[in-house]
């Protein structure tokens, strides 16, 4: 499998989940959809390498100040904490200068014993249990299931998954092509793959991406949070297929059919070699 480092067309990789070109760009007429494709990773030279080196010592610098800090927070706290040095290795912020996490550390799990540790996670793993099996919860993950179905057949789109909180994801198909919609941290995305049974969300696999926008879209949904996401996905999917797919016929600047510019309309020719 290629190392994951897909690039927008003339830009840089950079690493799924982080795609933040414009945080204005929605489905609009003026979305532009960016081709993806797996490169395989090319060998540093010289100066880059040097140039990383150098940015390692920065990063060592960096934790060495965050420690000595830590230290300083740490200090006087023998007779406050059950374990000092558990603090000064835990990577919980709570023990870091000006932490308000955990009673200031004094409460972090860190400072608790392995018996205690399981006792909270299971006492944690029953609430949820608990919280999972109530009726209520199941009647209104039903009704939500149900709804999502209806407006998916509506649609006209077939589901294979969807769900998930970090991130949320919608798979399947829409007029036999298949697509990938997946939101996180505030910002979501739809892909489609031109390869048979290809599947856009493999690091490995070439994907079209013809959607992105902020997360605002869904939260300001509320309860209607994945109907609104199916619709986006429909919406860029089956915009970026008819304006392929148009013969732009007609004159005047402004395609009547699909919308698109006519001295633009090549940016939505794009395919998968």
């Amino acid at each position: 499998m290629a190392a994951y480092n897909h690039k927008r067309a003339g830009e840089g990789g950079d690493p799924r989940g982080v795609r933040r070109a414009d945080p204005t760009v929605t489905v609009q007429p003026m979305f532009y959809p960016r081709l993806f494709t797996p490169v395989e990773p090319t060998p540093l030279d010289p100066a880059q390498r040097e140039e990383l080196m150098e940015l390692l010592e920065i990063s060592e610098t960096a934790m060495q100040a965050k420690r000595e800090r830590r230290a300083r927070a740490l200090a006087g706290m023998e007779n406050t904490l059950r374990d000092v040095s558990a603090a000064r290795d835990c990577a919980c912020t709570c023990h870091d200068e000006g932490g308000n996490f955990h009673d200031g550390g004094i409460t972090c799990p860190c400072q608790q014993t392995q018996e205690e540790r399981k006792a909270a996670l299971d006492e944690a793993l029953k609430a949820l249990s608990t919280w999972q099996d109530d009726p209520a919860y199941q009647a209104a993950r039903y009704a939500a299931e149900a709804e999502f179905a209806a407006e998916s057949d509506a649609l006209g789109v077939r589901i294979d998954r969807h769900g998930g909180g970090a991130p949320y994801v919608i798979e399947g198909e829409i007029d036999g092509q298949r697509f990938y919609f997946r939101e996180r941290g505030d910002w979501w995305t739809v892909e489609i793959s031109d390869l048979k049974n290809g599947e856009p969300w493999r690091y490995d696999t070439a994907s079209i991406l013809v959607g992105e926008g902020t997360g605002d879209t869904l939260t300001d949904a509320g309860e209607q949070y994945e109907i609104k996401a199916l619709q986006i996905a429909v919406e860029a999917v089956r915009t970026f297929l008819a304006r392929r797919a148009c013969a732009h016929l007609g004159e005047g600047p402004w395609c009547a059919a699909c919308g698109v510019k006519r001295s633009e309309a090549e940016l939505w020719r794009v395919y998968i070699a």
